[in-house]
């Protein structure tokens, strides 16, 4: 991988690692075949990116085991930032129908009621909302897949998203190709998924009033074959808004 970067420095790269926190936790999500621990290899190809100044970040999958294990969003990015002195940690929930991995507490009205009941939690996802508000840029785009970032396979295909890695209908060619070749590839990606993705293109999305401040996977439908295509969800729309509308009005 080092070498294919300094061969292809023509590019602004920035390199998140999938990296789901401590050891016992990510061995049990993220094991080898065989069952083998992965923790160690991790860090050892981490220690080696950082030669080249890199990851700029590091990407958890969160799941309902980091919850038996009572490891909280603040205790990932205090580990990462402790550890590896990574401060940009891009904590995504699971998408799964495994019941041992997949989280619900935040996808049910009940479970808002039951947050809003509850001095600590209410505090907690006040300080997370309007943490995301301050420190967020607006977007227009749901998610940034094949706009600004891309998945790029072992044998060194391009996708816009790791979900789709292996595809072949979702391939713009090889970083393998001539510069001015990856460089039209990366084009045409880019100005199908600022279509497909645009929250401002969605009826949905640009008449609601979080149209700048939503975000997600624009794969989740294709991953649960719902869509052929990357598509904004709006399964959850009227959840997210009215844990928002509860929880700002909830302000004294």
């Amino acid at each position: 991988m080092i070498l294919l970067l300094k061969k292809n420095n023509h590019f602004n790269y920035e390199i998140i690692v999938s990296f789901d926190g401590p050891k016992k936790i990510q061995n049990l999500l993220r094991p080898f075949k065989k069952g083998l621990p992965s923790y160690d290899r991790i860090v050892e190809n981490l220690n080696i990116l950082k030669e080249i100044n890199q990851p700029k970040a590091i990407e958890v999958t969160y799941t309902k085991q980091h919850l038996i294990f009572g490891i909280s969003h603040e205790d990932l990015k205090e580990f990462f930032k402790n550890e590896f002195d990574i401060e940009d940690i891009l904590i995504r929930p699971v998408m799964s129908c495994d019941e041992n991995l997949i989280i619900e507490n935040d996808n049910t009205l009940k479970e808002i009621e039951k947050i809003l009941e509850r001095p600590y939690d209410l505090e907690y996802k006040l300080k997370e909302y309007i943490s995301i508000l301050i420190n967020s840029k607006p977007t227009e785009y749901y998610c940034n897949a094949g706009i600004s970032s891309v998945a790029i396979s072992a044998s060194g295909d391009i996708y816009p998203c790791q979900l789709v890695v292996g595809d072949s209908k979702f391939a713009f060619g090889s970083i393998q190709a001539p510069i001015k070749t990856i460089k039209e590839n990366l084009k045409k990606m880019e100005s199908k998924y600022k279509i497909l993705n645009s929250k401002l293109l969605d009826k949905n999305c640009k008449e609601c009033f979080l149209t700048f401040f939503c975000e997600g996977c624009v794969f989740k439908q294709y991953y649960f074959e719902k869509s052929s295509d990357a598509s904004i969800p709006h399964n959850n729309c009227e959840i997210v808004k009215t844990l928002t509308e509860r929880l700002f009005l909830s302000i004294n």
